[in-house]
C-alpha cells in the first residue's frame, strides 16, 4: 500500500502539463529552424536563377545582333555581324 501512495505522490500534474507544453514549443523551435533553412536554400536558388536569366538574357541580345542563321542540325548557314 505505500507504495501506491509513493507513485500517487511522485506524480505531479502541473509538471506534466509544464512538459507536454515544454515538449511541443521545442517541437516549434525545431520546425522553425528547418522552416529557416529551406528559405536561405529557397533564397540561394532564387539568385542562381535570377544570375542565369541574366546571362540569358545577355547571350540572346548577343544573337539577335549577330544574326545567324542556324539549320536543324545546328550549322551556321550564314553570319551577318550588323553595324550600328
Amino acid at each position: 500500500m505505500s507504495s501506491v501512495k509513493e507513485n500517487i505522490n511522485k506524480y505531479d500534474p502541473v509538471k506534466e502539463v509544464e512538459k507536454y507544453y515544454n515538449d511541443i514549443i521545442d517541437n516549434l523551435r525545431l520546425n522553425l529552424q528547418v522552416a529557416e533553412e529551406r528559405i536561405r536554400r529557397l533564397q540561394d536558388s532564387e539568385f542562381k536563377l535570377e544570375s542565369e536569366i541574366e546571362i540569358l538574357k545577355e547571350e540572346l541580345s548577343h544573337m539577335k545582333n549577330d544574326k545567324k542563321i542556324i539549320n536543324k542540325s545546328n550549322h551556321i548557314l550564314s553570319y551577318i555581324q550588323e553595324t550600328n
